[in-house]
């Protein structure tokens, strides 16, 4: 794990981050897809560096060819 800026604590420290994709069924709220972020400095021998926004990017881009219906939300 190396130091990186953690939004749940609104501070750079140690930690995961996550790039995440939910659903909404019926008032339910569900994990669809997550994808961790690797810093470049953490990356292993045939890693690939993708930015937060490329994996947000390659998120949407799977749930539509899986067949669902993109609709952003804000909170």
């Amino acid at each position: 794990m190396s130091r990186q800026y953690l939004g749940s604590i609104g501070k750079i420290d140690r930690g995961i981050v996550s790039v995440n994709a939910y659903g909404l069924y019926q008032g339910m709220i569900f994990p669809l897809i997550v994808k961790v972020f690797k810093p470049r400095g953490t990356l292993k021998a045939g890693d690939s560096y993708q930015t937060k926004i490329e994996l947000a990017t390659e998120i949407a881009t799977e749930l539509v060819n899986f067949g669902f219906e993109i609709e952003i939300g804000y909170s």
